[in-house]
């Protein structure tokens, strides 16, 4: 008999109590803007720009300033839920390769991921130092993945 009430209680307890179903955080978009170093300005997103290219350190593109330097850019990833949540443990990568030599250049785990009211944030990683060679920035989170392709040049 005491079996049968602490059965019949424990049901009832666990049908009142509030449903714990996790809310699922997700990627959205990356971009990616040149830290400008004369006017210590982020660029607009490049990837989106319509013409776009480096040479040696200038930075050449359809929506930037002319005459204008560059030597450090930010990958910023932007992420959603459906209301707010922490995320604990790994929630995506970011890699960045050379596009000939497949060689790593920056290699990241985000976790730990806290979204707001407003149901959005953003991740930022800044990469410090001139690349001189196309590169691949890919971010993925789950079954999504976001690839960028910069054709970064040095020489004259």
């Amino acid at each position: 008999m005491r079996t049968k009430v602490l059965a019949l209680l424990l049901a009832c307890f666990a049908s009142t109590a509030p449903s714990a179903a996790a809310v699922s955080v997700t990627l959205d978009a990356v971009t990616v803007h040149l830290f400008l170093e004369t006017s210590g300005q982020l660029s607009a997103d490049v990837t989106s720009m319509g013409f776009f290219e480096t040479r040696n350190s200038k930075a050449l593109g359809s929506d930037l300033p002319e005459n204008e330097m560059y030597d450090s850019f930010l990958v910023k990833s932007a992420f959603s839920a459906g209301q707010e949540t922490f995320q604990p443990g790994p929630i995506a990568t970011l890699r960045i390769t050379a596009k000939k030599t497949r060689k790593v250049i920056v290699a990241r785990t985000i976790r730990d991921l806290y979204v707001g009211p407003s149901g959005k944030t953003y991740v930022p990683i800044f990469v410090a130092g001139r690349q001189c060679e196309p590169i691949a920035i890919e971010v993925k989170s789950g079954a999504r993945a976001i690839r960028k392709e910069l054709e970064f040049t040095c020489g004259e």
